[in-house]
């Protein structure tokens, strides 16, 4: 059984991983282990910034963020297929313009 976050980051195998709705405020620093990680969702928490370690996961294609406090958004996530940050408040646009779909609001 799973008490924390933290007790998947020895899943080295790991493709997906959901992590919405639990109120999490950082993203949890275990997970920049799970290198073979190509989905996480992290919506609707109560995370302020982003962690520098993401960038890790070389074969993250796609990064849930929807229903988040984000202010800002580190370039170094750029690699991303699909980033959602609807109802995030993101200041910082820069990131969007590499990306190939990046979901702002809803349509």
């Amino acid at each position: 059984m799973l008490t924390s976050a933290q007790d998947v980051t020895h899943l080295k195998n790991l493709t997906s991983l959901n992590l919405s709705g639990n109120q999490l405020k950082r993203v949890p620093k275990g997970l920049n282990n799970l290198v073979n990680l190509e989905e996480l969702d992290l919506q609707q928490n109560q995370i302020t910034h982003m962690e520098t370690g993401l960038p890790r996961l070389k074969k993250l294609l796609e990064l849930k963020l929807r229903d988040n406090r984000l202010k800002t958004i580190p370039c170094s996530l750029s690699g991303l297929e699909s980033l959602n940050v609807y109802s995030c408040i993101v200041r910082y646009l820069e990131l969007y313009c590499t990306l190939p779909r990046v979901v702002l609001y809803a349509t």
